[in-house]
Formats: C-alpha cells, structure tokens, sequence
C-alpha cells in the first residue's frame, strides 16, 4: 500500500476530477466521518501510533481510529480528503483542507483541487468566525444551517433543503 501511495492517490483524484467535469457542479458537499482501524479497548499504541487516537462519531460511536474528511460533487465524484486523529474536531480539520487546497503541498497530495468555491456543510463546521477565516485564507465559501435554537436558525423548508444536498456525501461516507 505505501509503495503505490501516490499512485492511488493520483489515479483517485484524476478520477474525481472527471466526472466532476461532466457536469457543472457549482459546489462540493463536505463530511467528517470516523474510520475504526482497531478495538478502542484494546492496550497498546497500534499500527497507527501518532495518527490513530480515541474518537467518538455517530455512526461508530466511540473508536480507535481515524478521522476523514471528504469533499465530494453532487454527482458523488471524491474530489479530495485528508484524514486526522479521531479526536479531531472537523472544523480544525476543515482548516487544515481547505489551507492545503489554496497552497498546495507534495506531503498532503490526497486533498486534490476544488471544483467551485462553495461548499455544502452540515452543522459541525458551522460557526461564522471559521467560516470567515476559511473565506478569507482559503477563498472556501462554507455554507451551513445554524443551529436550530439559534436566533440565526434557518427555516425548516431550508434545513431541509439542505439536508436534500447534502445526501449525497451521507451516502458516499456512509460505506466507510
């Protein structure tokens, strides 16, 4: 698997790449989701020492392993991910993407190129201080409904609107 890293890597972004090519996505929806390398309750570090910690996530509840983050089109073309402790916040995370996505760097090769500027977010990258941030480092438009106590809170036709858009990316990290 390490010898052929860049490879993979390459030959799933060049796929991505195309079929967001043909159509004209005007944004990329993107998700955090757990990925379990290991039993949490088992002792030792693991083959992922350094990477791979104690998370907790909806669908895996609590877990050893690590965090992914994926920008998909609404067709459901990956575009790039990048992947942290389990303990990461997704907005810290997020960060991280969209930074590498605006400077690109060799040693984070997998968060590829965006397809727009805009992206489709559900509430835990919510927050108008990182959103701004990522706006103006990063030129990323996130777009995500606040929370519904909130006195910003969304209409529920536009909560559910956008819940709408954002299946697709539910449905690609859902086989993670």
């Amino acid at each position: 698997m390490r010898r052929w890293r860049d490879t993979t890597t390459g030959f799933a972004l060049h796929l991505g790449r195309r079929l967001a090519a043909a159509g004209d996505d005007a944004f990329e929806t993107i998700d955090g989701t757990g990925v379990r390398v290991r039993t949490a309750k088992r002792r030792g570090e693991g083959w992922l020492a350094g990477l791979a910690d104690i998370g907790k996530c909806r669908r895996l509840g609590w877990y050893e392993g690590v965090r992914l983050l994926l920008a998909v089109t609404p067709r459901g073309a990956v575009t790039g991910w990048g992947v942290g402790p389990a303990s990461t916040n997704d907005r810290g995370l997020a960060g991280t993407f969209f930074g590498a996505r605006a400077a690109p760097t060799p040693r984070l090769p997998g968060v590829g190129q965006p397809t727009s500027d805009r992206d489709v977010a559900d509430l835990r990258f919510n927050g108008q201080y990182c959103q701004a941030h990522w706006t103006a480092t990063a030129g990323a438009v996130v777009v995500s409904a606040p929370q519904t106590g909130s006195r910003r809170a969304w209409p529920k036709p536009w909560r559910t609107w956008l819940a709408g858009i954002r299946q697709v990316v539910e449905s690609v990290t859902s086989g993670c």
